[in-house]
């Protein structure tokens, strides 16, 4: 990589560095495959000037296509002017072929459990959308930055930079083409009907926002690198561009910018160990790269699951000033937490589908299906209301009977303690008397949801 004023330096210095180099080659008999070469030009991506078209003089290097607009370098799709979208595109493209892959043996009503499904998702899909977002991934605005790392020691972020963006930072277009990827793959993995809120299904689940995990993974990763040789000599580069006012003292480089972030978290990891065992001891454990590495990714997966609890309630304040109705779903009364996960822990795949719609009250009743314009009333066929997940648990007519049995298996009937507590029970009631075409195979089978030879009154339908 060379930089210099203009374009025309930029290929004389290559040619010249390529004759040096080829110099030492031919010393110690080894050769370039120079039909292999690239060439690019970076460009602002708010420059007006016109695309450089300049080549090297590199003797066997094949021009007929260069300079390129995007490269492949490490698995990573650079383009000139570092916007990302290519790069963002084939990471699309990537997900949804795993994602396909995955729902060949997993749908709404039928494959593996609805834990194993999410810890698929963490451990496969989610480092291939994060794959090298150190490298890429530049917040949006320093609100974005505080939502993360509110919870440094002596952060001043918000005070000192409050009307500031940086430059080259990842555009809302893809930043959102991202957020869209990971609701598309929590709706399908969830059991969610379509229109279930993004952030309500990542409660449900205990996945972190897509963008404030790459926060967290970039952060953590420049807290580890730092004072190491690689990252002064990058840093000392820097230095050297702003010296020559290339780049304005009033728009520091955003890696000057997240560094300076990445420092207080790793103050912040190593004060805790200072807390915890004291100076010397402190000190052997942080000279050690696992155990730094392994302080740092704690506080950041910290500070990581109080951004997510910020940015819950946050959901929830502004949701209740949209709302007109006073009414909440269960789905919203809890707060952030794994706690949230766990209540589907012990569910068959069709029981935690239909616990989460449930729960959200996206579910193929009158009452939502009327509100999305897929039912001509809201009303339930009993006559005595909306059919709502409410009405048919506790007052619908038809049920009178299978709710006598609900009641005999679970003690009085509670409607939240229903879908918090006695989950396993309600969502095999739900299954068989809510009549959902989704779950069909599953209520027409419903002795499967018991160990053999038991049997209970609960599952002889009406």
């Amino acid at each position: 990589m060379v930089v210099s004023p203009s374009y025309e330096e930029n290929c004389k210095a290559l040619t010249f560095a390529h004759d040096e180099i080829l110099k030492w080659v031919g010393s110690v008999g080894a050769s370039f495959s120079t039909g292999k070469y690239h060439l690019m030009h970076f460009k602002a991506p708010w420059s007006r000037e016109p695309d450089c078209k300049l080549i090297v003089n590199i003797e066997g290097f094949d021009t007929e296509h260069e300079p390129v607009d995007t490269l492949k370098i490490l698995g990573v799709i650079i383009d000139r002017q570092l916007r990302w979208t290519d790069h963002i595109t084939y990471v699309i493209q990537k997900v949804k072929a795993q994602l396909g892959r995955m729902l060949r043996f997993s749908s709404s009503s039928w494959g593996p459990p609805l834990g194993a499904l999410v810890q698929l998702y963490v451990s496969k899909i989610v480092p291939t959308i994060t794959y090298a977002c150190p490298a890429w991934f530049i917040y949006g605005n320093s609100g974005q930055l505080d939502w993360c790392l509110s919870g440094l020691e002596g952060i001043e972020w918000a005070k000192e930079h409050e009307n500031e963006s940086p430059n080259w930072r990842l555009t809302q277009h893809n930043l959102d083409r991202l957020k869209c990827l990971q609701y598309e793959c929590l709706l399908r993995i969830s059991g969610a009907i379509k229109g279930t809120s993004a952030s309500v299904i990542e409660k449900e689940l205990n996945v972190e926002d897509i963008e404030v995990k790459m926060m967290r993974f970039a952060t953590a990763h420049r807290a580890k690198i730092l004072d190491t040789p690689e990252h002064e000599m990058l840093a000392g580069i820097r230095r050297d561009l702003m010296s020559t006012g290339k780049i304005g003292l009033n728009k520091r480089h955003p890696f000057e910018v997240l560094n300076q972030q990445a420092r207080l978290l790793a103050n912040t990891a190593r004060n805790k160990l200072l807390k915890k065992y004291g100076q010397t001891e402190a000190a052997r454990l942080w000279n050690q790269t696992i155990e730094r590495n392994l302080q740092i990714n704690t506080v950041a997966r910290k500070l990581a699951t109080t951004a997510m609890r910020n940015i819950w309630d946050e959901y929830r304040r502004d949701r209740a000033q949209r709302q007109t109705s006073r009414h909440r779903p269960l789905a919203l009364v809890e707060n952030w937490g794994r706690s949230n996960r766990d209540r589907y822990k012990e569910l068959t795949r069709t029981q935690s589908s239909i616990l989460i719609q449930c729960r959200t009250e996206k579910i193929g009743l009158n009452s939502h299906l009327y509100f999305i314009n897929k039912a001509t009333t809201p009303e339930c066929p009993c006559g005595k209301g909306q059919q709502t997940v409410f009405h048919m648990f506790m007052q619908c007519r038809r049920l009178e009977h299978p709710r006598d049995l609900l009641e005999d298996a679970v003690g009085t009937l509670n409607f939240s303690k229903l879908l918090t507590k006695q989950v396993d029970f309600a969502t095999k009631w739900a299954i068989i008397y809510f009549d959902l075409t989704q779950f069909k195979w599953a209520r027409d089978h419903r002795q499967t949801m018991l160990p053999k030879k038991q049997s209970h009154s609960l599952f002889e339908g009406t």
